[in-house]
């Protein structure tokens, strides 16, 4: 799956389309974020506002595919 992530989405839909761009499970993605799988679970339907440092682990989550996925 090819990722279009766009800075003007919403934070709930990054996350989605990340995770299924990177083929990972809510529970994988959680891992490698280093948050509760019920957190991406709430992001995903767009439930409640990400704190800074997760936002910040989502960004170098995407960096991480930008070579991936092109």
């Amino acid at each position: 799956m090819e990722l279009r992530v766009k800075p003007s989405d919403r934070f709930d839909k990054q996350v989605l389309v990340a995770r299924l761009a990177a083929d990972l499970t809510q529970v994988e993605l959680a891992a490698r974020l280093n948050v509760s799988p019920r957190t991406v679970q709430n992001w995903e339907a767009n439930v409640g506002t990400p704190r800074a440092k997760h936002r910040r682990a989502f960004a170098e989550f995407l960096r991480s595919l930008d070579g991936v996925a092109a």
